[in-house]
């Protein structure tokens, strides 16, 4: 038996498991690099690379999996908006604190302090994110079933 569930059904759920499904975190990629003794170094440089290629595939992405209902769902300002604020910004501060890092021996102590920050505020963001949608979660707990049941299709 095929469940079909479509956008229109449960627009907000289909379209968030695109997201994440589409473009996983590359953040969490780069800790667990460090944990797992990799090279974080080179996977951090490779990030803005990695961040602008999924931004720009993320349209194309959410046109090949939902199809044209996505048009009308979805629009660039908040994606632009979003890149510019969570991506662009951060990376002009990080490029600066380098530098700064560089010519100052504080920057550099600086840096060595809060080099182990990631970690912890990952694990932070997720609490405050699963807390703050708990209750979502326990209401509609019937479509996120159906939902994980369409994913893995029985």
């Amino acid at each position: 038996m095929v469940i079909t569930i479509t956008i229109s059904t449960i627009p907000a759920y289909f379209i968030s498991i695109c997201l994440v499904l589409l473009t996983p975190c590359i953040d969490y990629v780069i800790v667990f690099t460090q944990l797992g003794k990799g090279n974080e170094k080179l996977m951090l440089a490779s990030t803005p690379i990695l961040f602008v290629v999924q931004m720009v595939l993320l349209p194309l992405y959410l046109w090949l999996f939902i199809g044209e209902e996505m048009i009308g769902v979805a629009h660039a300002k908040p994606f632009l908006e979003a890149f510019l604020l969570l991506i662009v910004v951060p990376l002009l501060v990080a490029v600066m604190t380098q530098i700064y890092a560089k010519k100052s021996e504080l920057g550099e102590k600086v840096l060595g302090v809060t080099a182990w920050f990631p970690a912890p505020f990952m694990t932070f963001v997720l609490i405050v994110v699963v807390a703050s949608q708990i209750g979502k979660v326990y209401s509609d707990i019937s479509i996120i079933v159906r939902v994980i049941r369409y994913m893995f299709c029985f």
